[in-house]
């Protein structure tokens, strides 16, 4: 890891916990901000720059740049937040209650909301409303937008007001049945609606449950990593929703969520990177463990490689602009590559992944 790197998590600490911590005078600000952006950190580490004495120093025109960032973020947010009042009133006036997964709810846990990165609208509405709510969702896209939607088995994408929204049927998938048979009952009971809520831009909207949004959130960046890539924004989302719930997470049923569903030691290997990468204190991470701090630091640098969902992956980019012998070279090559990077972080995942995509791989071909 390069020097800049770690100036990059100094900075990520000083936003998420309010502290002011050292930066060098002569740091790289261009290599710093690359990274945010890739990690999808931007307003963190903007708001950390202007605190700083180096950032302090820094030309007009520079600190007038860190500033923009954050009025384009907190602009952004008003726009979410009126969006995601605007859904679930509409869902609500027609009988259909929605929870809010993600986003704004996370937002909330932050030192200053807007210091947060904004993304898509997740709203699940469970199986029976499912289709109810993706049509209401649909009128109020507009023809012209609804015929560019599209849904998977997990939810539906839409754009709305230039808003990306997925209504969610589930809230995850697991990656063989019997892992889904356990995992659906928590989800069914974590996202019933009379629990948590929030006020946004004046409406109620309902929130998880605290412990299974714990096991979610971690779920959510786990899955990422494992199968694409993910941003720190993601793992501060988390670190920082167990900060703010630590009193109320009940640690019993998550461990034995996290037992069942065969997940402890990818939690517990993130746990390292939120306490010791991004700052969150040890009492505060349920089952932390110090024996996997050298697999996170494993999964901290091939996080920063790949940047947020892989997307600056050096090969991930070489792929999309390829066709024919050449994608399929470039693909078989890319799943070694990965697939040995996770070897040294959860090997038993890696070399089941392995398996599966490279039979995969094959019977596509022969096929």
């Amino acid at each position: 890891m390069k020097e800049s790197d770690f100036i990059y998590f100094s900075m990520l600490r000083s936003a998420l916990w309010n502290e002011t911590e050292c930066v060098p005078k002569d740091v790289d600000w261009k290599q710093i901000l690359e990274t945010a952006r890739r990690q999808t950190t931007m307003g963190l580490v903007c708001h950390a720059g202007l605190q700083c004495e180096a950032g302090k120093s820094l030309p007009e025109k520079n600190k007038g740049f860190l500033r923009q960032q954050l009025l384009s973020l907190a602009m952004t947010h008003q726009r979410i937040n009126a969006m995601v009042a605007r859904i679930v009133t509409v869902l609500r006036d027609n009988g259909i209650e929605s929870v809010l997964m993600k986003g704004q709810g996370m937002a909330a846990n932050y030192p200053v909301a807007e210091l947060r990165q904004c993304g898509d609208i997740d709203l699940f509405v469970g199986k029976q409303k499912y289709d109810a709510a993706c049509a209401l969702v649909n009128e109020m896209a507009g023809e012209t937008e609804a015929t560019k939607g599209y849904g998977t088995e997990l939810n539906y994408h839409v754009v709305v007001g230039g808003v990306t929204v997925e209504i969610h049927r589930l809230t995850s998938l697991f990656y063989c049945r019997e892992m889904n048979a356990i995992y659906e009952p928590y989800s069914d009971q974590g996202m019933s609606v009379g629990g948590n809520s929030m006020m946004i831009s004046g409406v109620n909207v309902w929130l998880p449950a605290d412990t299974f949004n714990a096991l979610f959130v971690f779920h959510h960046a786990y899955h990422h990593f494992i199968t694409g890539g993910i941003g720190m924004r993601q793992l501060c989302d988390w670190t920082l929703l167990l900060h703010a719930k630590s009193e109320t997470i009940r640690h019993d049923e998550l461990s034995e969520m996290l037992c069942r569903l065969q997940l402890m030691d990818a939690w517990q290997v993130f746990g390292c990177i939120a306490v010791d990468w991004l700052g969150l204190p040890k009492d505060e991470m349920p089952f932390y463990d110090g024996k996997c701090a050298k697999r996170a630091k494993r999964a901290v640098e091939i996080i920063l490689k790949e940047g947020n969902f892989g997307t600056e992956w050096s090969m991930a980019k070489t792929h999309r602009n390829q066709t024919g012998w050449k994608r399929r070279l470039t693909t078989f090559l890319s799943i070694q590559v990965r697939q040995w990077r996770l070897l040294w972080v959860f090997p038993r995942i890696a070399l089941r992944q392995y398996r599966e995509k490279m039979l995969g791989g094959i019977k596509k071909n022969i096929v």
